[in-house]
């Protein structure tokens, strides 16, 4: 990487970047992806397997971890609560990173009882400030943070370079079921994710196509992806974390779409698309399934 280009990303995020997740701290635990429990099952079983079989591995005595973009602090708190208890992460110890100081504000709050055992620490820094940790994680976390990093390369180069050999990179993303469905979903994306590279969007038969051209340059294997639980949630729900001002014509723009798409039943079987009124006088709205995939980036020697 050349280091002058590299010296400019280790700066701050830009204001009305950060701006843009403060404005979402409030209501993003309301959205069901983040705090939905069999959803979590699903992540944390795939870790668990995944650290069983790293541990007769590798030598270590503690299982150190970091999760990028942790938000709201809600995998932080999922993991410290449930794994502990199986023996191999009882003395884990995980930090976790955001640009967001209100998130981080309420993770926080999350965490707090995790500090006082020392078995936790968060702090507002990005991805780019991380490089100076070499080799120190075991594993690190992006739970639907990846599609938010503007430097893709520089993004995954870091995160192996503190890496700890045959650990791992999950990256937890959502996905459209295929290509086809993707090409129909992207510009409702491009609206709603604010902030987003739009060079990230993700489907199923997409993902080690995506990978592979981002990691030909680094010793991370790429374990085939695994299918998570879709979460049922309520267009409304997901809009209401809209962080904008010109949030009602943005959401008139989303509910167009979505009623040329309730047309096409290809679409709708695959995104599981509902529409839905209780009564003549509510707004309209809609049901749809996000559909979530975990990636495995393994480090492997070069």
């Amino acid at each position: 990487m050349n280091e002058k280009y590299y010296y400019k990303l280790k700066k701050k995020p830009k204001a009305e970047i950060v701006d843009i997740f403060n404005r979402r701290a409030d209501t993003f635990d309301v959205l069901p992806w983040v705090t939905n429990r069999e959803f979590m099952g699903d992540i944390f079983k795939v870790f668990y397997y995944f650290l069983e079989d790293y541990k007769k591995e590798s030598i270590t005595n503690r299982i150190n971890f970091l999760d990028v973009g942790t938000g709201t602090g809600e995998v932080l708190k999922y993991f410290l609560e449930m794994y502990p208890k199986q023996g191999i992460l009882r003395d884990a110890y995980g930090e976790g990173i955001d640009i967001s100081e209100k998130m981080l504000k309420i993770a926080n709050k999350k965490l707090d009882s995790f500090k006082t055992l020392q078995r936790v620490i968060i702090s507002q820094q990005s991805i780019y400030q991380q490089d100076i940790k070499k080799e120190f994680y075991d594993f690190i976390i992006c739970r639907n943070s990846f599609h938010h990093f503007q430097l893709i390369d520089e993004s995954l180069e870091i995160m192996y370079k503190i890496l700890k050999k045959n650990g791992a990179i999950f990256i937890i993303e959502g996905m459209a079921p295929n290509k086809n469905t993707l090409d129909l979903w992207k510009d409702v994306l491009k609206i709603k994710d604010v902030g987003r590279n739009n060079k990230i969007f993700l489907s199923y038969d997409t993902i080690e196509l995506f990978f592979s051209k981002y990691t030909k340059n680094l010793s991370l294997e790429i374990i085939k992806p695994i299918i998570l639980t879709p979460v049922t949630m309520l267009v409304s729900q997901w809009l209401n974390n809209y962080p904008f001002n010109d949030k009602d014509s943005k959401v008139g723009e989303i509910l167009e779409i979505l009623n040329k798409l309730r047309k096409k039943r290809y679409f709708v079987e695959k995104f599981g698309l509902k529409r839905r009124i209780k009564d003549p006088y509510e707004k309209q709205d809609y049901e749809i399934k996000k559909r979530s995939a975990l990636i495995i980036l393994r480090k492997t020697e070069r």
